[in-house]
């Protein structure tokens, strides 16, 4: 029975809550002020909780009390704290109140003293802020649940007892749930009633907050003046540009105040008249314009509306007014009635000093100016203006850096204040102290700039002239621009009219049909007519009759086209004389383009025409032999190129000089020499042939140019002719004068395209080198020989920019000990890294700078790289010694030891030893004194030398034990063809013991394969370098190189062979020799085969001599006579015409003659590894 009736309390409880948020709102139920009230205040325990998380969102007061805890502590906890059911309890739970039907479940809870209490929950979602929460509703059932399970021992007895007393109790208990329904409804409907006038009340509240809110933000941010006035006419309200204008800070600080208390009395009594007959009439004001002052005294115009405020019985209480400041406009208005009339009788000076006034006097200003343009539009001259009440003094002004810039780019500038701190650079504001400039374009009507508006303040301006300002300066620009375009086109009108009087020019007027209606003084000084006789007359009257009809046609249809015609005319003057004029015809215009006038403009010209043809005679002939000269020259010389060149012929271009001929000047005087170049000059010209030219280039050089010549030979017999004329003796008086001529001759068309500039150059180079081989005869230019001096200059010209943009780069070589792979150094080789041809070798290049200063340079250039480089490997640990090569003419350098010297210095941690020069052999040998004591010198220097190239120059005993090298270099030549050259093996054996003789080391380059490297070990060298070891690479990559680099195993094998052993490798070497003769002759590669006997042969003479009678080594005997055999047969075929065969059996030969050498090199083997006796 409890639980039944607690059950119904929560149930009523739980329906009065969904009464109260149906009262609410429907679906805007969560958050409403009505809800909140019942949350908070209702005595059963609700929570608000997020069905994703299951967290508390909320609790009311009747939870807290009931758990333990406070509110802020159970916001935000997880319900799953509270109940002490597992997730799999929960869910059990769900189910089995769906199965019985129920809207609740049961649940354990845990107190905040860990109480477990027993509790129904009702849950139903609700939205919530865009989000569904669930509101539960939960009620302790814990008492009834122990009870129940205290009874259960009981059930029967209590059965009994209830059967007994059910039908009283369910009686009463039916009486005792209508009495509590009806009470909860009634309470309940009075809790909506409540609720939904307190919502009402909450929403009037809000609307009439709301309002004053934004009716005080419009009184703040309206622009207008807005005022309530009580029915004393003071201030209620009022809006905060009011309160600004009258001098307060907030419009709040006026209310109570009268307009006595505000404004001037004469404006305030203004004020109080119009708000009087409001009062008595009832009637508003509208469209009222009346005066006001600021706070700061100016004047000011507003148009007024003002209404009366009525209370309910029909009295006027209080006055509303809407006031616009309208002193703009009026200002505006003013100004424009001032330019409309005062303004508009003046002009000129007067006008635009007035307007300047006016603007100053609008705008409150102190300066104001009208500035014209300067062409280029750089400079501004300031021609008229007002400034400090009188007129302004002109001036011109850079617009550079200034804000007039800007106003002559944008069109108009405006700045308000700080306008010295935007433009630094104008000194002129600086000067006069100015803070603010408004500034505006002048145009034409056409859209060009005349000039600039300005006015200028030394104030900052006020905050209603920001905008006022450009808008005022522009309501003057159109005047102020026509005024100046009529100024400017009086002072034109005025110009013209004193031009036309006193222009040295004649000047003719007539109309459209060619009468002559005005001319000016100029035209009677020039043609003879005064003006009385040509008024109304045809200019044709004048007339020369050079001209034909075609040209006064022509003139007349350029005229009548382009409106304008211009050139030389040929007329008569007055007295018959002709004249040449230089005239100027042009068509006059109305307005919609027909022609009403035309104008000539004429100067005299017959002196400058004459001055012209001795001019003209002047710059293209020789002033003393009346020859042409170089500029002539020039222009026959093209033609006679285009011309030669079309017709597939050629010509000589001759360039002559006279020998001796200074000699005729210093004996006999300039002035004989000058007729004697003349009686030149008319005998030359009078060899040639019609169409040649002779020209004389100045002193005693001349210049032919021989046309049409099929051939080099046919210019012989011409250019002969010319030196025997120039040869032949003047007579001159008593003086019997004779000179020889040099002739330097060049050719055209050539294979290469040629322009007359360089075929003069030619000729002259040409002329040059007869010169030298003694004169008195003639040279031609040798076209191969200049392109090779033209690609050294180009090369030598590439280097120079190449050295400029440090495009040369070094590679490293690694020296090598042979037999035990030690790395003992490296030559630096250098590259070019060719911005368009990439990576070039030294042969590509070096050899153009042979015997040039520029060969010094990149020397130097690369000791100073390998220094560097130097240094880097000594900091890595890893020092190494590097050869360069150095050219003779380094070593001639005076400054060569003073250069090195400073590159060492400059590298302080390159140690003695590091740097190793090498010298080539025969550069050494050119001055042997001088290069052993240049080599003493490096080394003191601590820098090592070697002999490169050992073996190709001239070398003596008596010149090595000069030269304190450390090292020699064989040369790569030797070491190349060692293996199949008998001589060279000998001079490679040779040189090697004479190193050894003079204590020297010694070095082979050039070692290629692994069978070079083993001869050489054999010879007693075990330096080297060359691909079989290495080719040059970066130097980042020589030290990775030297960490897995190993040398052949049979280098490591390889001991020195025994000096009576030796001439067995000779053998060896002669025995491939002849191999290599025999497979030449069967690839007709010789003509003769090597020699057929074996005891002839290089190698059989050899073996017969060691051993005569065949007991000593047979088997090599026999091996030998198998090759000869082998070889016989092989010739045999190739003399019966069978080479292929032969070709094809010469495989036989290479294995026989491998097989005999092997012998040879176990013979060599057998007696080394022989014990000694």
């Amino acid at each position: 029975m409890r639980r039944s009736n607690a059950t119904h309390w929560l149930r009523a409880a739980w329906l009065l809550v969904l009464l109260s948020l149906a009262a609410a709102g429907g679906t805007a139920l969560a958050g409403a002020p009505e809800f909140e009230e019942v949350f908070d205040q209702h005595g059963v325990v609700m929570l608000w909780i997020e069905p994703e998380s299951g967290e508390i969102v909320d609790a009311n007061p009747a939870a807290a009390s009931f758990y333990g805890y406070s509110r802020e502590e159970l916001r935000g906890m997880p319900i799953q704290q509270i109940n002490t059911f597992t997730p799999e309890q929960v869910a059990e739970e769900r189910e089995l109140a769906a199965r019985e039907g129920r809207n609740y479940f049961i649940f354990r809870h845990r107190l905040a003293d860990g109480e477990i209490r027993t509790v129904e929950v009702h849950s139903h979602p609700f939205p919530f802020n865009d989000q569904t929460l669930l509101l539960s509703v939960i009620q302790d059932i814990t008492p009834g649940r122990n009870l129940q399970q205290g009874l259960w021992h009981y059930q029967e007895r209590l059965e009994e007892m209830v059967e007994l007393q059910s039908t009283e109790i369910v009686a009463r208990e039916r009486q005792l749930r209508y009495w509590l329904i009806g009470g909860l409804v009634v309470l309940s409907v009075l809790v909506v009633a409540l609720a939904l006038n307190i919502r009402r009340r909450r929403r009037i509240e809000e609307r009439l907050r709301t309002f004053s809110e934004d009716f005080h933000t419009f009184l703040d941010q309206t622009t207008d003046f807005i005022y309530f006035k009580d029915a004393q006419s003071r201030i209620r309200f009022c809006s905060q540009p009011m309160a600004r204008v009258t001098g307060h800070d907030d419009w709040r600080e006026m209310v109570g105040k009268h307009d006595r208390e505000i404004f001037p009395a004469d404006t305030a009594r203004i004020y109080e008249e119009e708000e009087k007959a409001i009062f008595a009439e009832g009637r508003p004001i509208l469209n009222r314009v009346d005066p006001f002052y600021d706070a700061d005294g100016r004047p000011g115009y507003v148009q007024t509306h003002k209404w009366p405020l009525f209370d309910p019985q029909g009295r006027v209480r209080g006055v509303f007014g809407i006031s616009r400041d309208i002193t703009e406009h009026k200002l505006i208005e003013q100004t424009l009635s001032t330019l409309n009339g005062e303004l508009a009788r003046l002009g000129g000076e007067e006008f635009f000093q007035r307007a300047c006034r006016l603007l100053c006097e609008s705008l409150g200003t102190e300066i104001a100016f009208v500035g014209r343009l300067e062409e280029g539009q750089h400079r501004v001259e300031a021609f008229a203006g007002w400034a400090d009440g009188q007129p302004l003094t002109p001036f011109r002004y850079d617009l550079a850096g200034t804000p007039c810039a800007n106003v002559t780019k944008d069109g108009t500038a405006c700045y308000p204040e700080n306008i010295r701190s935007l433009f630094p650079q104008d000194h002129l504001l600086e000067e006069m102290d100015i803070e603010a400039y408004v500034g505006h374009n002048l145009m034409d009507r056409q859209g060009r700039a005349l000039g600039i508006l300005v006015t200028l303040s030394r104030q900052p301006l006020k905050e209603r002239l920001h905008e006022l300002a450009p808008a005022m300066l522009g309501l003057f620009v159109d005047r102020v621009a026509s005024e100046m375009q009529r100024s400017e086109a009086e002072d034109r009108l005025m110009q013209a009219a004193s031009v036309f009087h006193h222009a040295n020019e004649g000047i003719l007027i007539t109309d459209p049909q060619g009468r002559i209606l005005d001319v000016n003084t100029a035209f009677s000084r020039i043609t003879g007519y005064r003006r009385e006789e040509v008024l109304s007359r045809n200019p044709s009257m004048l007339q020369s009759g050079k001209h034909d009809e075609a040209f006064y046609a022509d003139l007349w249809q350029t005229l009548r086209a382009e409106g304008s015609w211009s050139g030389e005319v040929w007329n008569r003057r007055k007295d018959g004389e002709l004249y040449a004029e230089m005239l100027t015809i042009s068509a006059v215009r109305d307005g919609e383009g027909a022609i009403q006038r035309y104008v000539g403009l004429f100067s005299d010209i017959t002196p400058l025409k004459e001055q012209q043809r001795q001019l003209e005679y002047m710059a293209h002939f020789d002033a003393l032999t009346e020859l042409p000269n170089r500029v002539l020259l020039a222009d026959r010389l093209h033609q006679a190129m285009a011309q030669e060149a079309r017709r597939g012929q050629q010509l000589a271009l001759v360039y002559l000089d006279l020998d001796r001929f200074k000699e005729i000047n210093d004996g006999h005087g300039h002035e004989v020499g000058d007729r004697m170049l003349v009686a030149l000059a008319e005998r030359l010209k009078g060899c040639l042939r019609e169409g040649d030219t002779l020209a004389r280039l100045g002193g005693d050089e001349f210049v032919a140019v021989l046309l049409d010549l099929p051939d080099v030979e046919s210019a012989q017999p011409l250019l002969q002719r010319l030196r025997e004329t120039a040869s032949r003796p003047v007579h001159d008086g008593s003086h019997r004068l004779q000179v020889t001529a040099s002739l330097g001759v060049s050719l055209y068309p050539q294979a290469e395209p040629m322009d007359a500039d360089q075929l003069l150059r030619q000729a002259d180079q040409a002329m040059y080198q007869a010169k030298l081989a003694g004169g008195d005869r003639y040279h031609l230019f040798d076209v191969a020989f200049d392109r090779n001096l033209r690609d050294q200059h180009e090369a030598l010209e590439a280097i120079r920019q190449g050295l400029a943009n440090d495009e040369f780069v070094l590679f490293y070589q690694p020296k090598v000990s042979m037999r035990n792979g030690e790395l003992v150094g490296a030559e630096a080789l250098i590259r070019w890294q060719h911005p368009e041809h990439g990576l070039r070798p030294p042969g590509a290049f070096l050899p153009q700078l042979e015997g040039h200063p520029l060969m010094v340079e990149l020397g130097s250039r690369v000791i100073d790289m390998v220094l560097a480089q130097i240094e880097q490997w000594r900091e890595q640990g890893r020092p190494l010694t590097v050869s360069v090569n150095v050219d003779a003419l380094q070593l001639s350098d005076p400054y060569f030891i003073a250069g090195l010297r400073a590159a060492l210095a400059r590298h302080p941690r390159v140690q003695p030893g590091d740097l190793e020069l090498e010298v080539v052999e025969t550069s050494a040998l050119q001055d042997i004194t001088h290069v052993s004591s240049l080599i003493h010198e490096c080394r003191e220097l601590g820098v090592r030398f070697s002999l490169d190239d050992f073996g190709t120059g001239y070398s003596s005993l008596s010149y090595l034990k000069r030269l304190p090298v450390e090292t020699l270099k064989i040369d790569q030549s030797f070491v190349r063809d060692m293996l199949y050259d008998p001589d060279d093996l000998s001079i490679l054996h040779g040189i090697i013991g004479l190193a050894g003789s003079f204590q020297r080391e010694v070095i082979a380059e050039g070692v290629e394969t692994e069978l070079h490297g083993e001869m050489l070990l054999q010879l007693g060298c075990e330096m080297a370098q060359g691909y079989a070891i290495a080719r040059p690479m970066p130097a980042d990559q020589l030290l990775s190189w030297q960490a897995q680099w190993q040398p052949h195993a049979s280098w490591t094998q390889a001991t020195p062979v025994a000096n009576e052993l030796r001439p067995m490798l000779f053998g060896i070497v002669a025995h491939r020799a002849w191999v290599n003769s025999l497979q030449e002759f069967l690839q007709d590669r010789t003509e003769w085969p090597p020699e057929p006997d074996p005891r002839r042969c290089p190698f059989g003479r050899w073996l017969h001599a060691h051993d005569p009678d065949g007991d000593r080594v047979p088997s090599i005997h026999a091996l030998h006579d198998q090759v000869h055999q082998l070889g016989d047969e092989l010739v045999r075929l190739k003399r019966e015409g069978h080479a292929a065969r032969a070709l094809a059996r010469f495989g036989e030969m290479e294995a026989l003659s491998n097989q005999m050498t092997g012998a040879i090199r176990a013979l060599i083997g057998a007696h080394e590894s022989r014990p000694e006796e």
